[in-house]
């Protein structure tokens, strides 16, 4: 016998995927930006420079490193071209001091940047289509699946609550396999004096803001909109099956609707069982020959009923 696919299985895996998907992306949206928006924070790359470098030590002052930090951000966000910082550093100026590897990462982070801003649009957009598709299709089977988009919220946030953690434990040990893994490019040597500008306690102090910026995020817009859109159309349909839900005792949320199709359905096949039996032995339901109308017609020979 030939296997055939349930549709309505196909039907419910295509909407389990999709919601986690566009949950998935939503939750990396989030985490993204506020790493994005505190990268190329300058106030925040100014302050954490004040309080990380000993720019007395290397001959500087803080206006010098208030202009080196607007000089890096403004080349970082693409509003300049090149990086020529304007500073000195124990008597040398940047063309000395700042090796062309060191400007060749540099270009490379900028990079990064530039992309980041591209993919949190595109990750938004993907997104926000796919709850439209769901939304779109909530009034049939298979339209929105409650189940996939909560896994697709509890897997990435359980993902960046570790990384979270491990970076909160060991930042040395996460940013050095960090670099090693996705920038290789970005490891030199500690004694270097550009490296003095840029010490791992400078990127540590970001993460304070950006876990914050993360813990105070609201639930994004559109997965609000979508929870809230899906009970409404949930309820609505209810409403047109089985009639006002408050007239019946039911408290109006869409698990009830579940149930009273699941009371449908086992009422109907208890009605089609009944139906055969009578068709079966309509010796013992002597109503089915009087519905049929022939007192004289041989058992099983009644109309349909």
């Amino acid at each position: 016998m030939a296997y055939d696919r349930d549709p309505a299985g196909q039907t419910h895996r295509g909407a389990f995927f999709r919601c986690f998907l566009a949950s998935f992306l939503l939750v990396l949206v989030a985490a993204g930006a506020c790493v994005y928006f505190n990268a190329v924070d300058r106030q925040l790359f100014e302050t954490a420079l004040l309080e990380n470098v000993d720019y007395a030590a290397l001959g500087m002052d803080a206006d010098s490193m208030r202009s080196f930090a607007e000089e890096t951000i403004l080349f970082l966000t693409d509003a300049q071209d090149s990086w020529e910082p304007s500073i000195t550093v124990a008597g040398f100026p940047a063309s000395r001091f700042i090796p062309q590897n060191f400007r060749d990462h540099m270009v490379t982070v900028k990079g990064w940047v530039s992309a980041a801003s591209t993919l949190l649009v595109c990750g938004m957009v993907a997104a926000v289509a796919l709850l439209a598709w769901a939304l779109a299709t909530s009034g049939r089977r298979g339209g929105f699946s409650t189940q996939g988009y909560y896994a697709g919220t509890i897997l990435p946030l359980l993902l960046i609550a570790g990384v979270g953690l491990w970076a909160s434990l060991d930042f040395g040990g996460m940013w050095e396999m960090l670099h090693r893994t996705l920038i290789p490019d970005g490891i030199f040597p500690a004694d270097e004096l550009v490296m003095q500008l840029f010490p791992e306690t400078l990127f540590s102090a970001y993460l304070p803001p950006v876990l914050l910026m993360l813990v105070r995020a609201p639930s994004p817009p559109a997965a609000q909109t979508a929870k809230e859109a899906l009970f409404r159309a949930d309820a609505t349909r209810n409403e047109r099956k089985t009639g006002s839900l408050a007239e019946q005792g039911f408290r109006s949320y869409p698990g009830h609707g579940i149930q009273l199709r699941r009371d449908r359905r086992r009422h109907c096949g208890k009605r089609t069982a009944h139906r055969q039996q009578r068709h079966l032995f309509p010796g013992r339901y002597p109503c089915a020959l009087r519905r049929c109308g022939a007192g004289n017609r041989q058992p099983g020979a009644h109309g349909r009923l």
